[in-house]
C-alpha cells in the first residue's frame, strides 16, 4: 500500500522523467493525444440506422442483414466521409455498430 509520502514522491518521479525525456514522455502519457489510424465509421453507421429508425423504414419482421444495404445507401448519400460501396463497410462492421440497437428496438416494439 503507497502511503502519501510515496505517492507524492512517484508523482514528482514521473514529473522529472517528462520534462527530461521531452515529448516523447508527454505522448506517451498525455490522455489528450489524437489516435492513429483510420477515423471510426461507428458513428457514422448508427446515425444511418436512427436516422432510418425514425424514418419507419427499418422492418422488424425482417433480420438486420437485409437493411445492410439501405444503411449503405443512406451512408453514400448523406456522409462523404464514409467510402461506401456495394460491400463497404462490411456486413460485419454494420453489424457491430448496430445490432444492439437492432435487437432493443425490436424489443421495445414487441411490448407496445
Amino acid at each position: 500500500m503507497l502511503t502519501e509520502a510515496r505517492m507524492i514522491a512517484l508523482i514528482a518521479l514521473i514529473e522529472n522523467w517528462r520534462e527530461e525525456a521531452g515529448a516523447g514522455a508527454r505522448m506517451l502519457t498525455d490522455t489528450t493525444t489524437r489516435p492513429v489510424g483510420r477515423p471510426p465509421v461507428k458513428p457514422f453507421i448508427v446515425q444511418a440506422y436512427r436516422a432510418l429508425y425514425a424514418q419507419g423504414k427499418i422492418d422488424f419482421e425482417a433480420t438486420l442483414t437485409s437493411h445492410y444495404p439501405l444503411i449503405r445507401q443512406w451512408l453514400a448519400f448523406h456522409c462523404s466521409v464514409v467510402e461506401t460501396t456495394d460491400c463497404k463497410p462490411s456486413d460485419e462492421v454494420i453489424r457491430r455498430a448496430v445490432g444492439d440497437l437492432f435487437k432493443a428496438d425490436m424489443e421495445k416494439t414487441k411490448k407496445l
